[in-house]
Parts: structure tokens; C-alpha cells; sequence
């Protein structure tokens, strides 16, 4: 026997749903037969790939290579957050990494958000970024969330199209809500010492990139 339940709609975390319970009545309405979570295998819902997020925009308030900078990504929330979400940013360590003091220690590198002025920031390894107290109420569906982190230095000396990195947010509980897995890029098209460059010629500068040092075209 096999029926199926139409314009039913998926839970938004990938938090197991409760278990269902299934009976069978007679025409009197007394229960003949019953299934539930100690037969065969539970009945629940458990998405197993987060929402995606739809609209976003990433950008670097300086996008020069070798350039001390801090980057913003804005969204819309697709899904409701609960109170006390986190958002993990997954980056690539060899391309942007925390700015290099002086001194040859790393910078703290800071978040900001439009919804708390300083939120929380750690790397739990070199490629996760946790960004947590920035979630202190329920946000809902089709919120604009703005994230700003600093200190960071680009690490590129030639021409590079970065693989996208991802943002995904989480419940507080470690359930994964929505994701943006697309577009997280930086594109250079020259090599160092080169600002600019002629098209197809990345070492033929137009203009230089005086962080590498060098100010004059020859």
C-alpha cells in the first residue's frame, strides 16, 4: 500500500522533523493498525541540502592585490532565523587571510553587522570563519542582513578568478538554515607589479599597484 501527501512543505532547518505516526481505522473509527517510529525505520522529515539564498552581493572596500582590506556581503534571508543562529564563512587561507602586522603576528579580524554594531568572530581552522551574536531576536523570512569583516589582506600576485567561497547559516544548534555557495569570487587580471593591464597581457601594465612597491611604467 503506498498513498502519497501533496503541497506539504519541508521543515526549514535540517533539524529531523517529530515522527509521524500513521493509523489505520475502521469504519467506526476504531484503530485496526499503527506505525510509528519503532517500526521499520522512523517516519520524519530531514532536509539534507540547506536553502539557497537568492540575493546577495559581495565586494572589497579595497580590491587591489597584496591590499589590506576588509569586505562586505548584504543578503536577503530567504527562511526565518531563530534567536541565536550563527553564520559560518568558508574562505580560501591562500588567497585572503587575516592581515600581517609588523611585527609578523596576524591581525584580529573584526565583524560588523547592520543588526548588532560588533558581533563575535573566530576562525575554528584556517578555512571556517564563525560569525555568532549577530542573531540576538527571531529574524524573519526576507530580512537584510549586512556583514562587514576586517583586517584581512589579500594574498594574489597574479592573474587569479577565485573558486567561489560559501556562507551558510546555521541554527544555534548546529542545523544548517540556507547557503550562499555562488559568486563569493575576486577576479584580478594582471600580475604585480601591474594595477592594470592590457587585455590578454598580464604582465603589460597600464598602471601600477604602488603596494608592490613600484610607481613608474617603463
Amino acid at each position: 500500500m503506498s498513498f502519497n501527501l501533496i503541497n506539504g512543505v519541508n521543515p526549514e532547518t535540517s533539524r529531523p522533523s517529530d515522527t509521524f505516526k500513521l493509523y489505520i481505522k475502521d469504519e467506526g473509527g476504531f484503530v485496526v493498525s499503527e506505525m510509528s517510529k519503532t517500526d521499520f525505520k522512523p517516519m520524519m522529515l530531514m532536509p539534507t541540502l540547506p536553502s539557497m539564498i537568492q540575493t546577495f552581493s559581495f565586494s572589497a572596500t579595497d580590491n587591489r592585490q597584496l591590499a589590506k582590506t576588509a569586505f562586505e556581503i548584504e543578503f536577503d534571508s530567504y527562511l526565518p532565523y531563530p534567536k541565536g543562529s550563527y553564520v559560518i564563512l568558508t574562505l580560501d587561507p591562500e588567497v585572503l587571510g587575516p592581515e600581517k602586522l609588523d611585527d609578523g603576528s596576524l591581525a584580529v579580524v573584526e565583524c560588523f553587522s547592520n543588526l548588532q554594531i560588533k558581533v563575535a568572530c573566530e576562525f575554528t581552522d584556517p578555512t571556517h570563519l564563525k560569525i555568532s551574536r549577530i542573531f540576538m531576536e527571531d529574524i524573519t523570512a526576507s530580512s537584510h542582513i549586512s556583514l562587514m569583516v576586517s583586517n584581512f589582506e589579500i594574498n594574489i600576485q597574479d592573474p587569479t578568478i577565485t573558486d567561489t567561497w560559501t556562507l551558510t547559516v546555521f541554527t544555534a544548534d548546529g542545523f544548517f538554515i540556507e547557503t550562499i555557495d555562488h559568486g563569493l569570487t575576486l577576479e584580478f587580471q594582471c600580475s604585480i607589479p601591474c594595477l592594470t593591464c592590457r587585455k590578454g597581457k598580464p604582465t603589460s601594465c597600464t598602471s601600477c599597484n604602488n603596494l608592490a612597491g613600484l610607481n613608474t611604467l617603463y
